[in-house]
């Protein structure tokens, strides 16, 4: 599951997951790129004494997808009355899912 908070590791991990096994990513497109850089490290500047945090690496864990975003196989939106109602439209494809696919047999809902 992404979202437009899936940021750094989130992305990376998301990235990974679709890459090498045949699980689907559900939800939003990723507020983090895909490819991009991290690894931070400290500097101190040497007139200022002003301490800076400077990404040192470039990661590219999706080699040729130049996009800013990653999307999801199975695109799920929200909308002003899910959060109104505290409804998670992922969470209920999910269960819907299993359910129709024989895997929550005993699933009852709250």
């Amino acid at each position: 599951m992404v979202g437009n908070r899936t940021f750094s590791s989130g992305v990376a991990s998301a990235v990974m997951t679709k890459r090498w096994t045949s699980a689907t990513i559900l939800g939003q497109k990723t507020g983090g790129m895909p490819n991009s850089y991290g690894n931070g490290s400290m500097i101190q500047l040497k007139n200022s004494g002003l301490i800076l945090t400077c990404s040192t690496m470039y990661f590219e864990f999706y080699p040729g997808h130049d996009n800013n975003t990653l999307a999801p196989d199975v695109q799920i939106e929200y909308s002003l009355e899910d959060y109104k109602n505290n409804n998670d439209p992922v969470y209920n494809y999910v269960v819907d899912k299993s359910l129709s696919q024989g895997m929550c047999q005993n699933y009852t809902q709250n």
